[in-house]
C-alpha cells in the first residue's frame, strides 16, 4: 500500500502537488485537516473545490457536522478509516498534532475533563490568552517558549494537562519520536516565507471575494455561531465581531502569517527522513521517482 503525507503551512500549495501526485499514481486523496473536515466550512478553512481537486478520488472534507467536539485521537480514528480498503494515498495536512494522532505517535497524555475545558476557555474570554500565556511561562518556561501568546488553543491545552497532571506539559510531550513510520513517505513543502506571505494574501482575498461572509452569514443563521466559536477555525470570529471588513482581512491576513510561521517550524524540526521542497514549481513525476513510488 502507497502512504504519502503531503505537509506543510498554510497556502504553500499541498492540494495542487497532491492532486498532481494522485493523477499520476491512481491515489485517493485524504484530508488530514480537522477544520476542513467540518460541514459548512468550506469556503474560509480552503477545503479544495471539485475543480482544485480535479475529479481526483478523495475522502474526508466537509463530512462532520459543527457540533462535533474533535480531539486528535478521533479525528485519527476517521482518518485511518478512510484510508482502509485503498491501495494508494496521500494523506494532506498542515497540522503536525493531528499527523502525530494519524501516525499514533502521541506520548500517553491524561484525560482532560470538559468541565476543566471550558473554565480555561471562558479565562482566556475574560482576561485574553497573553495573560494565559504569562501564567504558562511562571509554570513551564520551556512548554512557554514553544507556544505562541495568540495562540490560545494550545496555552490552554497546556494548562489543562498541568491542572489534571501536576507534571509540566513539557515532560508529558518528551519522547515522541521524530522519525517517519516505515510505511509512510512525507513530502514537506517549506516555501521561503515572503512566497507564504504573499500566497496568504491572495487566499484570503480569494475567500472573501467568494464568499465567506455570506457563509459565515448563513451559519449564524442556522444558529451555529456558538460552534463556531467553540471550534475557533482561523478568521471565522475576526470577521463575526469586526465591523470593518478591510481591518478584518488585515487582522486575519497577520493571524495566518503567523500561524503558517507555526506550522513551518513545527514540520522543519518535528520530523525527520522527509523530502522537504523549499522552491516551486514542484515537477509531480521526479518526486514520484524520488520517493520511489513508481
Amino acid at each position: 500500500m502507497m502512504k504519502l503525507a503531503v505537509v506543510g503551512p498554510t497556502a504553500s500549495g499541498k492540494t495542487r502537488l497532491a492532486t498532481a501526485l494522485a493523477k499520476l499514481t491512481g491515489a485517493t486523496i485524504i484530508n488530514g485537516d480537522p477544520f476542513q473536515s467540518l460541514e459548512g466550512l468550506a469556503i474560509g478553512t480552503g477545503q479544495p473545490t471539485s475543480e482544485e481537486l480535479d475529479g481526483q478520488s478523495n475522502k474526508g472534507y466537509g463530512c462532520f457536522p459543527l457540533s462535533i467536539h474533535l480531539n486528535p485521537k478521533d479525528f485519527a480514528s476517521s482518518v485511518n478509516a478512510w484510508m482502509k480498503n485503498h491501495p494508494a494515498i496521500i494523506c494532506v495536512t498542515g497540522s503536525g498534532l493531528y499527523l502525530r494522532g494519524i501516525w499514533n505517535q502521541f506520548s500517553p497524555l491524561p484525560e482532560v475533563p470538559i468541565s476543566v475545558i471550558n473554565r480555561l476557555r471562558e479565562r482566556t474570554e475574560q482576561v485574553g490568552s497573553a495573560i494565559l500565556h504569562k501564567e504558562l511561562a511562571t509554570i513551564d518556561p520551556d512548554r512557554s517558549r514553544e507556544i505562541h501568546p495568540n495562540d490560545r488553543a494550545r496555552i490552554e491545552r497546556a494548562l489543562a494537562l498541568y491542572e489534571v497532571s501536576g507534571v509540566l506539559p513539557s515532560r508529558l510531550l518528551r519522547g515522541v519520536p521524530l522519525e517517519v513510520p516505515p510505511e509512510w513517505k512525507v513530502i514537506i513543502l517549506d516555501p521561503p516565507r515572503e512566497l507564504i506571505r504573499n500566497s496568504i494574501q491572495h487566499r484570503i482575498h480569494r475567500q472573501i471575494s467568494s464568499g465567506w461572509l455570506d457563509e459565515i452569514s448563513f451559519l449564524k443563521a442556522q444558529g451555529y455561531e456558538s460552534d463556531i466559536r467553540r471550534l475557533r477555525p482561523l478568521g471565522y470570529e475576526t470577521l463575526m465581531d469586526e465591523a470593518s471588513l478591510a481591518v478584518a482581512q488585515d487582522l486575519i491576513t497577520i493571524e495566518t502569517q503567523q500561524y503558517a510561521k507555526r506550522q513551518s517550524t513545527w514540520f522543519r524540526h518535528q520530523i525527520k527522513n522527509a523530502l522537504r521542497l523549499e522552491s516551486p514549481p514542484f515537477n509531480p513525476l521526479s518526486l514520484i521517482q524520488d520517493l520511489g513510488l513508481s
